[in-house]
């Protein structure tokens, strides 16, 4: 609830033509990292279809905790960042 409210207030405050680029790579990503996943699981690594799957799975899913931790990892660094990345994370998943 506290992530889908706090990307929500910081889209709404943010350029909607700014948010253009980023959410398109985000979806993007969101996509080509788990097929690209998948594929080299097939052919390289020879992985059944389910296995490679399961790769893929993990691959392509987003870890909230990590997100998070990454976030207090930039604030107490110094590291500037847009507010509306936690929107991003909603996108992702």
């Amino acid at each position: 609830f506290a992530i889908g409210l706090k990307g929500g207030l910081a889209l709404d405050s943010a350029d909607k033509a700014q948010l253009l680029a980023p959410v398109a790579a985000t979806l993007a990503l969101g996509f080509i990292t788990p097929v690209l996943t998948y594929g080299l699981a097939r052919v390289a690594g020879k992985l059944e279809v389910k296995d490679a799957a399961a790769l893929a799975a993990h691959f392509g899913s987003v870890s909230a905790v990590t997100f998070m931790a990454a976030l207090n990892f930039a604030t107490r660094t110094n590291i500037p960042y847009e507010d509306y990345m936690t929107a991003l994370l909603v996108v992702l998943e």
